[in-house]
């Protein structure tokens, strides 16, 4: 594993805030570029990507806990609605429903937002 010097960090993140781009030709390119830097490290970009998004160790692709944090490409929403959905139990069917439509979403309007924190809220008083 080599390790990360601070102009390669800058490309990795450079390039992926691309990935969020209203162009598809653009996010499309950061992907690509983005996995190619990955591999250029010895890094498996799946793992990577899993790692960062249920926040766990990133020793499955890599053991690079001297180096940085993974990039999690998620937006906010899609966060929630991921914690969310690892609770089925706790939702009826609408809400399995409408966080399936959400978590694809690049962005959500104003009464999904709410009606999302709605249901983290019910989704948070369950768990406990």
């Amino acid at each position: 594993m080599t390790e990360f010097a601070a102009k390669d960090m800058h490309r990795i993140r450079s390039t992926a805030a691309l990935l969020t781009s209203d162009n598809d030709g653009e996010a499309l390119g950061a992907a690509r570029a983005l996995c190619r830097l990955l591999n250029q490290h010895g890094l498996d970009p799946a793992g990577v990507v899993g790692a960062g998004l249920v926040g766990r160790s990133i020793s499955s692709c890599r053991d690079i806990r001297n180096g940085p944090a993974p990039v999690s490409i998620l937006r906010p929403h899609q966060l929630d609605v991921r914690m969310c959905l690892a609770y089925p139990h706790l939702l009826d069917e609408w809400e399995r429903s409408f966080l399936g439509n959400v978590v694809a979403a690049r962005s959500i309007s104003e009464k999904q937002r709410s009606r999302l924190q709605v249901i983290v809220a019910k989704v948070e008083r369950g768990r406990r």
